[in-house]
């Protein structure tokens, strides 16, 4: 009687539908994905056309901001092992500045960050159809800043630059195999862009100069989609 019920079954379905199997995690991908970021930041005042007052000053202030992109990688299952690499860019509405003042009076500093992009290693275990994981490598940000000042004469200056950093970055995730070739997952990401020393620029051909230290963590959603056959795992 049971193998009349797995052979009608085989008729019906032809085979076991793959999110019923262990699923392989082999092959390429691409996904999108949205999220949170949030960080902190110190600008330090190195020079300036203002003369000397204020330097070495150090004005701290957060970043925070919505995330949404996508990311394409590659991966390779070896018995529960999964080893591969993967790059993400992000739109970025991350941003955050500092108010208060100069020597002269009011002043302000803040920076947006227009895009964040990583490319890592990643490696994992694998339980079936979830896959714990941690990945690392390097990171880069498109970032534009704004430094409105007031001048010694009360003149109101506004000072502004960009940068497309650099650093490293660490994170960890879970990602759930639910439906044949796709996939969701949550992910943590640490990124350390270090400090760059970045000059401002006004557009009366006046300076200043900043030691800026970046730090960034973002959380994010995001679904995969893996090509090629959902096979079963070694």
């Amino acid at each position: 009687m049971r193998k009349v019920f797995v052979a009608i079954g085989l008729l019906i379905f032809g085979s076991a539908p793959a999110f019923a199997q262990i699923p392989s995690w082999t092959g390429f991908y691409v996904g999108g994905h949205l999220g949170y970021g949030w960080g902190s930041e110190d600008w330090t005042r190195i020079a300036g056309t203002g003369g000397q007052q204020g330097n070495g000053r150090v004005r701290s202030f957060d970043l925070d901001g919505f995330l949404a992109g996508g990311q394409v990688g590659f991966n390779y299952q070896v018995n529960q092992w999964v080893f591969g690499i993967e790059g993400e860019m992000s739109w970025s509405d991350v941003s955050g500045g500092f108010a208060g003042t100069n020597n002269n009076g009011p002043a302000s500093r803040n920076t947006e960050i227009d895009w964040i992009a990583t490319l890592g290693g990643r490696a994992g275990y694998a339980f079936d159809n979830v896959v714990l994981y941690v990945k690392g490598g390097g990171a880069w940000a498109d970032q534009s800043y704004n430094h409105p000042a007031t001048g010694g004469q009360g003149q109101a200056f506004r000072y502004t630059g960009g940068a497309t950093r650099s650093g490293w970055f660490i994170g960890a995730g879970l990602e759930y195999g639910f439906w044949r070739n796709w996939s969701a997952r949550l992910e943590y990401n640490y990124i350390d862009f270090g400090t760059d020393r970045i000059t401002l620029n006004e557009v009366s051909g006046r300076f200043v100069t900043f030691d800026m230290n970046q730090t960034v963590q973002t959380i994010k959603f995001g679904v995969n989609y893996r090509f090629g056959d959902p096979g079963i795992a070694n």
